[in-house]
């Protein structure tokens, strides 16, 4: 009835605001995990941008800078990251700041191991997250697609 999946789970603590460091380091250290061939390799929230909306939601950033270091789901690193399940052959799922137009989103992307996004979801639990001037980081929930399950990890 189920199936078991071999899940390698990274732990990384990323740099705020340094999106190019985390982006190498997640890449390495998942260069190292797909050594055991697991189906998924899974990571930490934020792990691209450093979670950094508390900065922004105590005013030590402003919402722009994090619209600023905000990935949009079709952008240049998790374009990266689909490669990067390709090449290793193995789902990949993370944390990071979401840019849709003008809002910003807590989100988990998870990618197949043939580099195709299935979905996403937005963390939808954080009150305080509304930033003014424009900005928003917003609350709400969201799929790309489904996983059908003959695609999904371990069928």
């Amino acid at each position: 009835m189920y199936q078991s999946v071999k899940v390698s789970a990274i732990s990384i603590k990323p740099i705020k605001w340094d999106k190019a460091s985390n982006a190498d380091k997640l890449e390495a250290f998942c260069v190292e995990a797909a050594k055991d061939t697991p189906q998924l390799i899974l990571a930490t929230e934020g792990v691209l941008e450093g979670y950094v909306v508390m900065d922004v939601i105590e005013g030590k950033a402003t919402p722009e800078a994090m619209l600023d270091i905000a990935e949009p789901i079709d952008g240049t690193y998790i374009h990266r990251f689909q490669r990067l399940a390709r090449q290793l052959k193995t789902c990949l799922c993370f944390g990071f700041a979401e840019r849709c137009g003008n809002s910003v989103y807590n989100s988990a992307v998870f990618i197949d191991s043939n580099g195709e996004i299935c979905g996403t979801i937005i963390k939808h639990n954080s009150p305080k997250a509304h930033i003014h001037r424009g900005t928003s980081i917003v609350s709400a929930r969201r799929f790309v697609r489904s996983i059908p399950p003959s695609d999904a990890p371990g069928s």
